[in-house]
């Protein structure tokens, strides 16, 4: 919709996109959500489908890249469709692990039927190409997922903060 407002109506527009998944909690990215039965004490996570991969960008350098669309020349950007990723995929049972991991934990992570997707609707890949967006304003992702984990689960492993979350329930 909004490129077709800049073609129609000359609006100045770039349409942006982030490669991390939507927050939902049926979603990956809550992963380090449902990690928080380790922290709790339990060592199996229970998830859907833990074959698919998925491109997580840390949330500084989806903040950088939106900042560097704002402030790169309209020339560059404006009416120009633009991703922001890291280009590294990693499967959601590995993710798991690597979250488990950073937060000192061994964890075994097993597939629960209830949790898998209707056959031929799961989205096996998701990895970004953020060429455009690095060509157009000189963006690059500076955060590894390595990197970037240890700060959630540091923040995770905090019983007030632990509290706020429905760790144990499954929500479509």
């Amino acid at each position: 919709m909004a490129e077709s407002y800049h073609l129609s109506f000359g609006i100045p527009v770039a349409t942006f996109g982030r490669s991390t998944p939507t927050a939902r909690a049926s979603r990956a990215a809550p992963s380090s959500r449902r990690s928080c039965p380790s922290w709790r004490g339990q060592r199996e996570i229970r998830l859907g489908d833990l074959r698919p991969t998925r491109d997580f960008t840390f949330v500084e350098d989806t903040a950088r890249a939106f900042m560097a669309v704002a402030d790169a020349p309209a020339e560059a950007v404006v009416g120009r469709t633009l991703n922001a990723g890291t280009g590294v995929e990693i499967s959601i049972g590995d993710l798991v692990k690597t979250i488990a991991a950073a937060a000192g934990y061994e964890v075994t992570v097993a597939e629960e039927a209830e949790r898998l997707r209707p056959a031929g609707s799961e989205v096996m890949r998701l990895v970004c190409d953020s060429s455009r967006l690095t060509a157009a304003t000189g963006w690059k992702p500076t955060v590894s997922l390595a990197r970037g984990w240890p700060r959630p689960a540091a923040w995770f492993s905090q019983p007030e903060n632990l509290a706020r979350y429905k760790w144990n329930a499954y929500t479509v």
